[in-house]
């Protein structure tokens, strides 16, 4: 009788596991457990779970513009501003942003697919990307000039804000206000 050897002779031993950087878990939220999270664990909808996997594998995501895990404090950023995730919802300062698939895809992704996000979609990016100061050097609100790239969101989608910007600014007053120097007049006004 023929000896049988084992099938794992002559393959080349493979690592044991894979090691990858250190990021927070992000799970699905699952309506069965209970609302206590694990610390470390973000729990998320299957929307958000999608594009954050893309961000922890830095699988084509933006670097520059998109969303980033702040060193000190520990809180997911977009800008000068902290975010929180609500199921697919993105929070961002006080207004809460629907979590659609194209929303997703043009924060997390370096190059969006046009097919995925939609006009509105655009439209709360770009609040986002004015209102967070993600668009102006260093995030700094008092920055005038902006963090451009030589990147294809740059050149496609962002110049374009950065351009209509005061349309997501508020406008304030339109019309013009005189205020005339002589105080009697001032005082009867």
């Amino acid at each position: 009788m023929k000896e049988i050897k084992p099938v794992t002779e002559g393959i080349r031993q493979l690592p044991a596991a894979l090691t990858l950087p250190q990021l927070p878990a992000i799970a699905e939220a699952l309506e069965e457990e209970d609302e206590d999270e694990q610390e470390g664990v973000m729990r998320v909808g299957k929307i958000a779970h999608q594009y954050l996997s893309d961000y922890a594998a830095k699988q084509n995501v933006d670097k520059t513009f998109g969303i980033y895990k702040n060193p000190r404090d520990k809180q997911y950023y977009i800008g000068n501003t902290p975010i929180d995730i609500r199921e697919n919802n993105l929070v961002v300062g006080d207004k809460e942003y629907e979590g659609t698939p194209g929303l997703w895809e043009l924060i997390i992704s370096k190059i969006p697919d046009i097919s995925i996000y939609s006009h509105n979609d655009l439209d709360n990016y770009a609040q986002i990307m004015v209102e967070t100061n993600a668009l102006k050097q260093n995030n700094n609100p008092a920055e005038v000039t902006p963090k451009s790239s030589r990147g294809w969101k740059w050149k496609n989608i962002l110049r374009n804000i950065w351009r209509e910007k005061s349309k997501y600014e508020g406008q304030g007053f339109l019309s013009t206000i005189v205020i005339t120097s002589d105080p009697n007049a001032l005082a009867e006004r």
